[in-house]
């Protein structure tokens, strides 16, 4: 594993990016603070929106900031630094040189990067492109999809899978409210894994969708047809919940500067052609955004994991590394447990971790069982929350 020689006085430098968690600024908390007990460490800076920070030279001192701000920064949704989607190439768009550039302006010893999939791609490349510079480079792993490989999960995920829980529980509730009422289809987050919309197979007290599809799942449009015709015969109304990956006809081909085609939409277009086919009446919800931006549902268990991969994402820096990333490894889930271990950044980068194919039942159905004690013990413990007039407080840094 490359090493990097800490100088005496280094500035270091946080960017948040990609998609923002509840419980990103956890992270960043956790870095702060052990940022702050080291006196080797010079100016601690956040860099505005992601890696596009380091190119501008767009930097904020985050040192002063007091201890109530940083307790409303573990609260705070969102991404505080502010967050980017930009694929690093090559040296040909010149982003690697004014990022140098930036380094030196700042006497930067190191670069952290949080974030999930690309943005650990973005990690590996700037370890890469610093391996002789003197600069290391070390990656803070979250995401919302839980896809990230070399982890047994991410942070960002059990919050969001306790706001879809939460919801889709209180979407049941209402759906139940009427004798006879409608196909209901209910849109998660989800490109290439379906860890988030298995979730709700686990809504207790008899509310869990009727059906629950992931891409991992085969979906063929006649055989969902006929299950949901099945299903409203019988009993007058149906909730299904879909990643917005599964295989759903659409037209929209739009895609982001990684390559990803924009997927929103899957649960509008498949209630069109459960209307057409049908003759039901259905409706369309898409989580989108609230998934991963809800105040309420924060897991205290996924805040202080956020918050431990921070600090450890630090502790490597200091103890020399470059191109590394904690990662949150299980040691037991009753009682429930983990240790941290710090792996290359390339490990974690363009890989996909999808749901096992054997908690997966047939299409539309998993195990719940399985599912349940790997997720549950995810989703403990309620956040302190600091409120004023009736609404959650938030740390505004620009």
């Amino acid at each position: 594993m490359a090493k990097v020689k800490i100088m005496n006085k280094k500035a270091v430098v946080y960017f948040q990016s990609g998609g923002p968690t509840a419980v990103i600024n956890s992270s960043l908390c956790g870095w702060l603070e052990e940022a702050l007990k080291h006196d080797e460490i010079g100016e601690i800076y956040g860099a505005r929106y992601g890696v596009l920070g380091l190119i501008h030279d767009d930097l904020i001192s985050l040192r002063s900031l007091s201890e109530e701000d940083r307790k409303l920064m573990r609260q705070t949704p969102g991404a505080v630094t502010g967050s980017a989607r930009l694929k690093l190439k090559d040296n040909k768009d010149g982003y690697y040189e004014a990022i140098e550039e930036t380094v030196k302006k700042h006497n930067i010893g190191a670069i952290f990067v949080n974030g999930g999939n690309d943005s650990m791609d973005t990690c590996a490349k700037l370890g890469a492109f610093f391996k002789d510079k003197g600069v290391s480079v070390i990656g803070v792993p979250k995401t919302v999809d839980n896809d990230l490989m070399g982890m047994d999960h991410c942070p960002g995920f059990p919050s969001a899978c306790r706001s879809v829980m939460s919801d889709v529980k209180a979407i049941s509730v209402d759906c139940k409210a009427y004798e006879k009422g409608r196909v209901t289809i209910v849109e998660t987050m989800g490109r290439d894994a379906g860890w988030i919309a298995a979730s709700t197979a686990l809504v207790d007290g008899g509310l869990a969708p009727d059906l629950v599809y992931l891409p991992e799942m085969k979906f063929e449009i006649d055989e969902f047809l006929a299950k949901v015709k099945a299903l409203f015969e019988k009993q007058g109304k149906v909730l299904v919940v879909i990643s917005e990956g599964i295989a759903v006809p659409r037209n929209d081909s739009k895609t982001d500067s990684f390559g990803h085609i924009n997927l929103e939409g899957a649960a509008s277009a498949l209630a069109a052609i459960v209307e057409e086919k049908l003759d039901i009446r259905t409706r369309s919800i898409a989580f989108s955004l609230l998934t991963r931006a809800d105040w309420s549902n924060i897991s205290k268990t996924d805040s202080d994991e956020a918050y431990l991969l921070g600090k450890e994402a630090c502790k490597a820096y200091l103890d020399g590394k470059t191109a590394v990333a904690p990662t949150v490894q299980r040691v037991s889930s009753k009682p429930y447990s983990i240790k941290i271990e710090t792996r290359p950044t390339a490990d974690l980068a363009n890989y996909v971790k999808t749901f096992p194919a054997e908690w997966i039942k047939e299409p539309g159905k998993i195990d719940e069982e399985a599912y349940a004690e790997y997720l549950l013990p995810l989703l403990e413990g309620e956040m302190d929350i600091a409120m004023e007039k009736g609404m959650p407080k938030a740390l505004k840094l620009f």
